[in-house]
């Protein structure tokens, strides 16, 4: 699963809902999740993530973040995406 790349800090908790809803349709692990949100600062970027990864882990599922490898750990993230 990939973030659209396109929220703004506002459109944060639009993608955590679509999220929840996608892994509560799952019958089988969660895929990773890229989250690849260029227009929101750290700050936004973190505090999404920080919501997102545990979700993702309770269904055996993995986030990675785009391009922020010094957010990884505070964000609970198991993988970074350089390039």
């Amino acid at each position: 699963l990939l973030s659209p790349g396109t929220l703004a800090p506002c459109d944060a908790e639009a993608l955590l809902r679509r999220a929840r809803r996608l892994l509560d349709g799952l019958a089988a692990p969660a895929p990773l999740l890229l989250l690849r949100e260029p227009a929101l600062g750290d700050r936004e970027l973190l505090a999404l993530a920080r919501v997102l990864a545990p979700v993702l882990r309770a269904c055996e599922g993995a986030l990675a973040l785009h391009d922020r490898v010094h957010l990884v750990e505070a964000a609970g993230a198991g993988a970074v995406h350089l390039g």
